[in-house]
């Protein structure tokens, strides 16, 4: 599907749209986390994000950088559309599209951390009774995502 098609959908359809339709959006399935790291890692790459680190602990994902590739490259987007709309990124190529959307279609839980290791849930998810997890010494410094795919106990 092109931009345009994919903006023929109504904004509140959106995400139930992804879910509905895998197959135009995840190349494995079921969904990994590996999957949705390597989706992330191309938005942080062609964002000139610098240095990466991913790391799994626990339950949870984390892709650190030392630019803010989320926050810093937004294209005048909020944090919430970011993660609840299909937004263009086309230094990735053509018809390719920014991945946070599938953390919202797909994942349990997802927090953005910033340098000061600061973590905060997205209000897409306000209701997840799971602890935030915590930064390891290497994400120190670093800002990004963490996701967790596993349902709350």
């Amino acid at each position: 599907m092109s931009e345009t098609e994919f903006s023929s959908i109504p904004p509140d359809a959106v995400i139930d749209f992804v879910r509905m339709h895998p197959e135009i959006f995840l190349v494995y399935q079921p969904l990994s986390g590996h999957d949705l790291c390597a989706k992330l890692l191309v938005d942080a790459i062609t964002s000139g994000a610098g240095r990466i680190l991913v790391e799994q602990g626990g339950s949870w994902w984390f892709i650190g950088a030392e630019k803010d590739w989320i926050r810093g490259n937004s294209a005048g987007k909020s944090i919430d559309d970011l993660f609840c709309q299909i937004t263009p990124n086309p230094r990735a190529g053509q018809n390719a599209m920014r991945n946070e959307i599938l953390l919202t279609a797909y994942a349990e839980d997802v927090a953005l951390f910033d340098s000061r290791g600061q973590i905060e849930r997205l209000d897409s998810f306000p209701s997840t009774q799971r602890p935030l997890p915590l930064l390891s010494p290497r994400m120190q410094g670093l800002c990004g995502v963490c996701f967790s795919l596993e349902k709350p106990a």
